[in-house]
């Protein structure tokens, strides 16, 4: 039987073979211990956090003690699910953009403002308050749809769905032309600051 040194959670620790296992090069604890052979067997032998003596000199790898202590059984660091060399590589995905004409912190930056949102499936949005934008550039709230009108629900919503980088295109188009009650981008930018 092996025991690791320390436990804790899904790290890599060094695990050893039992003192006197088949790799312990040292043979078997000396009966005596107040002998000089004693002494040096038992300092490379030492306690684990077990309660089962290992030997130093027998090192079996790096292992981790939470998987091995779920399984009942030896788990190798590099098959412990939680190595980040195991996990995927990290990935960003953009879900949320602002595009507007007005700088940040303008006081109506958000008035004259259009957002790209991230609808799943690689597909987004280009909202603007409660309306989406269709390809064409029109605006439109989505409309109260019963609830057994579910086709006609995801025909609308088909219909303002656009790849990243068409719907980026098509706000960035569509920014310069909003109007506020009847203030255009160019009226704000020339508004004083309140």
């Amino acid at each position: 039987m092996t025991t690791p040194v320390s436990t804790t959670d899904h790290k890599p620790e060094p695990w050893y073979e039992e003192a006197e296992g088949d790799r312990c090069p040292h043979g078997p604890e000396p009966e005596d211990d107040t002998t000089d052979a004693w002494d040096t067997w038992q300092e490379r032998h030492q306690w684990s956090p077990q309660d089962v003596r290992i030997c130093l000199d027998a090192p079996i790898g790096d292992h981790c003690a939470e998987c091995s202590a779920d399984r009942g059984d030896l788990v190798p660091w590099a098959d412990c699910p939680n190595n980040p060399a195991n996990l995927p590589e990290p990935t960003a995905l953009p879900t949320r953009y602002v595009v507007s004409c007005l700088p940040e912190g303008h006081d109506d930056r958000y008035t004259f403002t259009v957002q790209v949102t991230y609808s799943g499936n690689g597909l987004y949005t280009v909202k603007r308050f409660l309306s989406l934008a269709d390809a064409n550039g029109n605006w439109e709230i989505e409309p109260g749809w019963p609830e057994t009108d579910i086709d006609a629900q995801q025909a609308w919503l088909k219909q303002r769905l656009f790849d990243h980088d068409t719907a980026l295109a098509l706000a960035k188009q569509l920014a310069p032309t909003l109007t506020y009650r009847g203030r255009t981008v160019a009226d704000a930018l020339a508004a004083p600051a309140v």
